[in-house]
């Protein structure tokens, strides 16, 4: 008995420091998994969200067009507008993004892209493009 007894206390440490070793392990390949679910959980977000910008962009470049652009220029004399009229529908864009675009969007934007403003401008610009293309 006593020779079971001294086996087993020998054994014990090694038993510790094995668990404790694949503990380890285990704890570092959750934090991995996890990691990359977080990773996936972001790709994913920042997709929603350019997709719903981009959309939102459009959206505001036809509004602009439907609401205010037709207008001016069926009331100029050669139809096209001035420049002044140009700034102001852009503003309307502009103001029409912002107050549809969601706050999340918003936030996933600002983490991505430093020039905020700027880029929103840019795309409000290159959708006008795109219509423009198109017509």
């Amino acid at each position: 008995m006593d020779y079971l007894k001294t086996i087993l206390d020998a054994l014990l440490p090694l038993v510790v420091t094995l668990l404790s070793v694949l503990l380890a392990y285990w704890t570092a390949y959750l934090r991995k998994k996890m990691s990359a679910l977080e990773s996936e959980v972001s790709r994913t977000l920042l997709q929603s969200a350019l997709e719903e910008i981009d959309k939102v962009a459009m959206d505001a470049v036809l509004a602009t067009q439907q609401v205010l652009t037709d207008d001016l220029k069926a009331k100029s004399e050669d139809g096209k507008l001035t420049k002044e009229e140009a700034a102001e529908c852009f503003n309307y864009a502009i103001n029409y993004f912002y107050n549809h675009i969601s706050e999340e969007a918003v936030k996933i934007l600002s983490k991505t892209i430093t020039e905020t403003q700027v880029y929103v401008q840019q795309l409000i610009e290159a959708k006008l493009g795109e219509i423009k293309l198109y017509k």
